[in-house]
Protein backbone atom coordinates (compact mmCIF):
# COMPACT_ATOMS: atom_id res chain seq x y z
CA UNK A 1 0.00 0.00 0.00
CA UNK A 2 1.46 3.33 -1.31
CA UNK A 3 0.98 6.54 1.04
CA UNK A 4 -0.28 9.56 -0.61
CA UNK A 5 2.43 11.56 -2.05
CA UNK A 6 4.81 8.53 -1.93
CA UNK A 7 6.28 6.66 -4.94
CA UNK A 8 7.72 3.55 -4.72
CA UNK A 9 10.74 2.96 -6.81
CA UNK A 10 10.63 0.80 -10.13
CA UNK A 11 12.52 -1.79 -8.51
CA UNK A 12 10.52 -2.18 -5.36
CA UNK A 13 7.06 -2.14 -8.44
CA UNK A 14 9.09 -5.02 -9.75
CA UNK A 15 9.52 -7.04 -6.87
CA UNK A 16 5.86 -6.36 -5.99
CA UNK A 17 5.03 -7.65 -9.27
CA UNK A 18 6.95 -10.80 -8.92
CA UNK A 19 5.51 -11.58 -5.67
CA UNK A 20 1.89 -11.26 -6.45
CA UNK A 21 2.20 -13.32 -9.99
CA UNK A 22 0.33 -16.74 -10.12
CA UNK A 23 -1.79 -15.94 -6.33
CA UNK A 24 -5.19 -16.23 -6.48
CA UNK A 25 -7.29 -13.28 -5.12
CA UNK A 26 -10.48 -13.98 -2.96
CA UNK A 27 -13.94 -13.13 -4.14
CA UNK A 28 -14.30 -10.75 -1.44
CA UNK A 29 -10.50 -9.40 -2.08
CA UNK A 30 -11.63 -8.57 -5.87
CA UNK A 31 -14.81 -7.06 -4.70
CA UNK A 32 -12.71 -4.70 -2.48
CA UNK A 33 -10.50 -3.87 -5.80
CA UNK A 34 -13.69 -3.15 -7.93
CA UNK A 35 -15.33 -0.86 -4.81
CA UNK A 36 -11.72 1.00 -5.00
CA UNK A 37 -11.86 1.76 -8.15
CA UNK A 38 -15.41 3.48 -8.72
CA UNK A 39 -14.97 7.07 -9.71
CA UNK A 40 -11.55 6.39 -11.06
CA UNK A 41 -10.74 7.67 -14.46
CA UNK A 42 -8.35 6.51 -16.97
CA UNK A 43 -5.92 9.20 -18.43
CA UNK A 44 -5.79 9.41 -22.33
CA UNK A 45 -2.18 8.42 -21.87
CA UNK A 46 -3.24 5.41 -20.34
CA UNK A 47 -6.34 4.49 -22.60
CA UNK A 48 -4.03 4.52 -25.36
CA UNK A 49 -1.76 2.12 -23.80
CA UNK A 50 -4.31 -0.63 -23.05
CA UNK A 51 -5.91 -0.36 -26.05
CA UNK A 52 -2.26 -0.69 -27.89
CA UNK A 53 -1.73 -3.83 -25.16
CA UNK A 54 -5.35 -5.55 -26.48
CA UNK A 55 -4.28 -5.20 -30.17
CA UNK A 56 -4.44 -8.84 -32.05
CA UNK A 57 -5.25 -10.45 -29.10
CA UNK A 58 -8.77 -12.96 -29.32
CA UNK A 59 -11.03 -13.13 -26.27
CA UNK A 60 -11.53 -16.38 -25.23
CA UNK A 61 -15.26 -18.33 -26.23
CA UNK A 62 -15.55 -17.98 -22.26
CA UNK A 63 -14.63 -14.64 -21.84
CA UNK A 64 -17.04 -14.00 -25.04
CA UNK A 65 -20.12 -15.58 -22.84
CA UNK A 66 -19.03 -13.36 -19.84
CA UNK A 67 -18.83 -10.36 -21.10
CA UNK A 68 -22.41 -11.11 -23.54
CA UNK A 69 -24.16 -12.33 -20.09
CA UNK A 70 -23.06 -9.09 -18.12
CA UNK A 71 -24.08 -6.83 -20.75
CA UNK A 72 -27.64 -8.40 -21.16
CA UNK A 73 -30.31 -5.51 -20.79
CA UNK A 74 -27.68 -2.96 -20.36
CA UNK A 75 -28.36 -0.87 -23.24
CA UNK A 76 -32.00 -1.67 -23.03
CA UNK A 77 -35.08 1.02 -23.00
CA UNK A 78 -34.11 4.33 -21.26
CA UNK A 79 -30.76 2.81 -20.74
CA UNK A 80 -29.92 3.16 -23.98
CA UNK A 81 -27.87 6.63 -25.12
CA UNK A 82 -30.20 6.57 -28.38
CA UNK A 83 -33.41 6.75 -26.47
CA UNK A 84 -35.72 8.60 -27.41
CA UNK A 85 -39.08 8.43 -25.09
CA UNK A 86 -40.55 5.07 -26.44
CA UNK A 87 -42.11 3.92 -29.40
CA UNK A 88 -43.45 6.59 -32.16
CA UNK A 89 -46.02 5.28 -34.87
CA UNK A 90 -44.35 2.92 -37.72
CA UNK A 91 -45.37 5.39 -40.89
CA UNK A 92 -43.59 2.97 -43.75
CA UNK A 93 -46.40 0.41 -42.41
CA UNK A 94 -49.10 2.96 -43.40
CA UNK A 95 -47.55 4.21 -45.80
CA UNK A 96 -47.32 0.46 -47.96
CA UNK A 97 -51.05 -0.43 -46.77
CA UNK A 98 -52.26 3.11 -48.62
CA UNK A 99 -49.97 2.76 -51.94
CA UNK A 100 -51.31 -0.78 -52.05
CA UNK A 101 -54.97 0.24 -51.93
CA UNK A 102 -54.54 2.13 -55.04
CA UNK A 103 -51.70 -0.85 -56.85
CA UNK A 104 -52.82 -4.20 -57.25
CA UNK A 105 -49.33 -5.24 -58.83
CA UNK A 106 -46.33 -2.82 -56.96
CA UNK A 107 -42.79 -2.74 -58.91
CA UNK A 108 -40.17 -0.58 -58.60
CA UNK A 109 -40.75 2.90 -60.41
CA UNK A 110 -36.80 3.13 -61.24
CA UNK A 111 -35.39 -0.45 -62.69
CA UNK A 112 -38.63 -1.95 -62.43
CA UNK A 113 -37.92 -4.88 -60.37
CA UNK A 114 -41.16 -6.21 -58.11
CA UNK A 115 -38.51 -7.80 -54.98
CA UNK A 116 -38.15 -6.24 -51.74
CA UNK A 117 -40.17 -3.10 -52.16
CA UNK A 118 -40.07 0.04 -50.02
CA UNK A 119 -42.75 2.83 -50.38
CA UNK A 120 -40.64 6.68 -50.21
CA UNK A 121 -42.13 9.86 -49.17
CA UNK A 122 -41.10 12.40 -52.03
CA UNK A 123 -41.24 15.05 -49.91
CA UNK A 124 -39.40 13.51 -46.97
CA UNK A 125 -42.83 13.49 -44.44
CA UNK A 126 -43.38 10.17 -43.15
CA UNK A 127 -46.38 11.37 -42.06
CA UNK A 128 -47.44 12.83 -45.66
CA UNK A 129 -49.39 9.85 -46.98
CA UNK A 130 -51.28 10.97 -49.90
CA UNK A 131 -50.49 9.04 -52.79
CA UNK A 132 -49.03 11.45 -54.89
CA UNK A 133 -46.53 11.75 -52.24
CA UNK A 134 -45.47 8.17 -52.14
CA UNK A 135 -43.16 6.21 -54.95
CA UNK A 136 -41.87 2.86 -54.76
CA UNK A 137 -38.84 1.89 -55.31
CA UNK A 138 -36.92 -1.86 -54.28
CA UNK A 139 -34.46 -1.18 -51.75
CA UNK A 140 -31.16 -0.70 -53.63
CA UNK A 141 -32.84 1.82 -55.74
CA UNK A 142 -33.94 3.58 -52.49
CA UNK A 143 -30.85 3.67 -51.05
CA UNK A 144 -29.30 5.21 -53.90
CA UNK A 145 -32.04 7.60 -54.23
CA UNK A 146 -31.45 8.57 -50.27
CA UNK A 147 -27.41 8.85 -51.19
CA UNK A 148 -28.54 11.58 -53.89
CA UNK A 149 -30.44 13.58 -51.44
CA UNK A 150 -27.76 13.19 -48.79
CA UNK A 151 -25.42 14.65 -50.78
CA UNK A 152 -27.51 17.24 -52.25
CA UNK A 153 -28.52 18.77 -48.73
CA UNK A 154 -24.71 18.64 -47.60
CA UNK A 155 -24.02 20.98 -51.24
CA UNK A 156 -26.70 23.23 -49.98
CA UNK A 157 -25.00 23.51 -46.61
CA UNK A 158 -21.68 24.23 -47.90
Amino acid sequence: MTLKGFKHSEETKRKMRLVSIGKKKSEEHKKNIGLAQIGNKHSEESKIKMSLARKGKKWSEEMKIKMSKSHKGLFKGSKNPAWKGGRKPYYGRIANQVYREFHLYVICEECGTSEDICIHHRDTNKKNNQISNLQALCRSCHMILHRKLQKQSIRKIK
